[in-house]
């Protein structure tokens, strides 16, 4: 599953703009996105992928690269326990 893909399209459906999107991109500072948006987030991610989500954990991640490691890191996890 290529989580960056995902990742974009669900920032895409959130209207984000993802053509500013790179690994260095900042959520909070180079996205404006707030607390609620990366809840919402976290949430159509964990509909799109076999995953749960700590909120609390992605809302401490700074850049795309760091959500993209994370989930990564979940998808990785989940693997090697099935």
């Amino acid at each position: 599953m290529n989580i960056r893909a995902e990742l974009l399209h669900v920032m895409q459906d959130l209207h984000i703009d993802i053509s500013k999107v790179t690994p260095t991109t900042r959520l909070k500072d180079d996205l404006d996105m707030d607390s609620t948006e990366i809840v919402e987030m976290a949430v159509a991610l964990e509909k799109r992928l076999p995953l749960t989500i700590d909120d609390a954990a992605l809302g401490k991640l700074q850049t795309f690269a760091d959500v993209e490691k994370f989930l990564q890191a979940l998808m990785d996890k989940q693997v090697a326990v099935s």
